[in-house]
């Protein structure tokens, strides 16, 4: 028999065939006709578009990711199945390369350091839930490490994870600009507890919320003791006014500077200083914090 697929344009839409026609044949071979037996396959073929549809999307999408989407079985060797184009800007393979551990495969590309690791942490995730999350270095075809970033889910066939599912991008940039800001935040946390010149910070409450050694000396108490209490804690015998003078700060978001201030610290010592106070604004730009530079001029005072 001989299968056909027809396409019919019907008053009511476009409608689609299948027809088997078998021939009829005598006893001595003779055709004696052709037997068709048709059935209507319309909602198979638009089925079978859709699906065509559906992977030209899916391919598309895979092809023009920033980044490696792959689906590989559930092995040491991490064996692909399907790897999308942006492999090749990742990690300098094509895609071949990777497929069925042709070249290399994809555990081949794991720092060593890390292999063991995300090894494990892929075990464990899988064995919370059916996601994991998480980063670590691969080495490139021309020896570039990169640090990348990976999520994906475990595909369970009987209970059993026999295939992994994800995608990995490339995250280095972001990990070289963390590291950046954390050398920035250490250095900035390094000057303001080492500064020669008393330093803190304190909220709209006047609370300390922060305070470098050089001032807690001058004031004769430890870093702790000043944090989570007040300025006028600290200080009792200050006037209102130098309470008033820190809360203008944040009504009108302009600093003051150049304050002269005396009274006792907490050693019963007569202190004089010259301070400068300015705003520390908060995202909507507002006042969220007054910061302090305290000049401890005792010593000169005394002098004069």
């Amino acid at each position: 028999p001989a299968v056909y697929e027809d396409k019919v344009e019907l008053p009511v839409g476009t409608h689609w065939f299948q027809s088997t026609y078998t021939r009829i044949c005598a006893s001595d071979a003779t055709v004696l006709g052709v037997m068709i037996v048709s059935k209507e396959v319309t909602q198979l073929k638009i089925s079978q578009v859709e699906l065509q549809e559906s992977r030209r999307r899916l391919k598309v999408l895979m092809d023009n990711l920033p980044g490696l989407a792959y689906r590989c079985k559930n092995d040491d060797n991490w064996t692909m199945e399907i790897v999308s184009k942006g492999c090749l800007e990742l990690t300098g393979y094509s895609p071949d390369d990777l497929l069925d551990n042709r070249t290399l495969s994809y555990a081949d590309l794991m720092h060593s350091d890390d292999l063991e690791r995300v090894s494990q942490e892929v075990a464990d995730s899988l064995a919370r839930s059916n996601s994991f999350e998480f980063e670590y270095r691969i080495i490139c075809a021309d020896g570039t490490v990169k640090t990348v970033w990976e999520r994906g889910v475990g595909i369970r066939n009987d209970g059993v994870v026999t295939h992994l599912e994800g995608f990995i991008t490339d995250i280095s940039h972001l990990k070289n600009t963390r590291r950046a800001l954390l050398e920035i935040e250490e250095q900035m946390q390094a000057f303001f507890n080492h500064s020669p010149t008393g330093m803190a910070i304190v909220d709209e409450n006047l609370t300390y919320l922060a305070i470098n050694e050089t001032l807690a000396e001058i004031n004769g108490l430890s870093i702790e003791q000043h944090l989570g209490k007040t300025v006028k804690d600290i200080f009792p015998k200050l006037t209102e006014e130098v309470g008033d003078s820190y809360r203008s700060i944040f009504r009108t978001g302009k600093p003051l500077l150049d304050i002269h201030m005396s009274t006792e610290n907490h050693r019963n010592e007569m202190i004089h200083w010259t301070a400068n106070m300015f705003p520390i604004p908060g995202e909507d730009g507002k006042p969220k914090a007054i910061g302090g530079v305290v000049i401890d001029e005792t010593a000169r005072v005394n002098a004069e």
